[in-house]
């Protein structure tokens, strides 16, 4: 192993397989994607994260505009078990090494607290659009 390959990702906060896998099953497939996508960046995948960052982005604009719509989120879930699956699966090689190199796991709770913030920011908006729609 050389210098500079464990420089690359030593140090790094790095969310484990388990982590992206949960998010995407609890907290939707959009979420899994930005998280494996955070993780494929800090890795030195810029481009791999980017397009991950944006569908995560792109995902969750499309579940916010289908909510104020009114769109039945069912099949939601079952891509975040889909998802969840996959992540686990892309994830668990490249994390492994990655740790092997000096990356840290980072903690579990900060993305928690974002996806419940982004969410109810999701549901107010439903609720004021919705309100909206309705008083007229």
């Amino acid at each position: 192993m050389s210098i500079e390959s464990r420089s690359a990702v030593a140090g790094k906060r790095l969310y484990s397989p388990a982590v992206v896998a949960t998010y995407s099953v609890v907290g939707g497939l959009p979420l899994g994607c930005l998280l494996y996508g955070v993780n494929s960046t800090r890795r030195g995948g810029s481009g791999l994260g980017t397009i991950l960052l944006a569908v995560a982005a792109a995902s969750f604009a499309f579940m916010a505009v289908g909510a104020v719509l009114g769109a039945h989120v069912a099949l939601y879930g079952a891509l975040g078990w889909f998802g969840g699956i996959g992540f686990y699966n892309l994830e668990s090689g490249p994390f492994e090494r990655a740790m092997a190199r000096g990356a840290i796991r980072a903690k579990w709770w900060p993305p928690a607290l974002i996806a419940v913030a982004s969410y109810l920011v999701i549901g107010v908006v439903v609720v004021l659009f919705r309100g909206i729609g309705e008083g007229q």
